[in-house]
């Protein structure tokens, strides 16, 4: 086969692979039972793909991160804008407000979690809201002690807490990148 021709199969297979993919992800938002038995997949690439191929829908691990960065870098478009409104007037006219209000209690669950070895989330309680507060991250107080001491030492030991009052933004961001 030519040049050529191999570009144009290739083509093809890729995007076979692609609407596998997005069949897929529609099927998982539209099936709850299936989207349950996702929360229990490590969600890496190549689990899900063997996950989607147990169940009917055969790509790769690297066919589902390309949908995925893809999908990431495509700006909305103005329809999308526009339907996205739509919706957001219809949402206020019926007496929701426009924004998640955050003085108020929500239904969501705080799903406080020590870390140890074998801790495991729940990641369909995730997808549908609940928080997740993971204590103890070994590597978490040493990580915000450099950084604190980095930005501290970046910014002349200026407290971090009353930095605004010291530095515009494009300053700060001067001194950080």
């Amino acid at each position: 086969m030519t040049g050529g021709g191999e570009a144009l199969v290739a083509g093809f297979l890729n995007g076979l692979a692609r609407q596998r993919v997005v069949d897929f992800i529609r099927a998982v938002v539209e099936d709850e039972a299936l989207m349950q038995e996702l929360s229990a997949v490590d969600l890496k690439p190549e689990a899900v793909a063997t996950f989607a191929c147990q169940k009917g829908y055969l790509f790769s691990g690297d066919d589902l991160t390309d949908v995925i960065e893809s999908r990431i870098a495509q700006e909305v478009p103005e329809s999308e804008q526009a339907l996205r409104r739509q919706l957001q007037l219809e949402r206020e006219a019926r007496g929701s407000s426009g924004r998640v209000p955050l003085h108020i209690e929500t239904d969501a669950a705080l799903l406080d979690i020590d870390h140890a070895p074998d801790f495991v989330l729940d990641r369909a309680s995730i997808l549908r809201g609940n928080v997740a507060a993971i204590r103890g991250m070994p590597a978490l107080p040493d990580l915000l002690t450099f950084m604190s001491d980095a930005l501290e030492h970046a910014f002349d030991a200026v407290d971090l807490e009353q930095i605004h009052l010291h530095y515009d933004f494009k300053s700060m961001m001067s001194v950080v990148i």
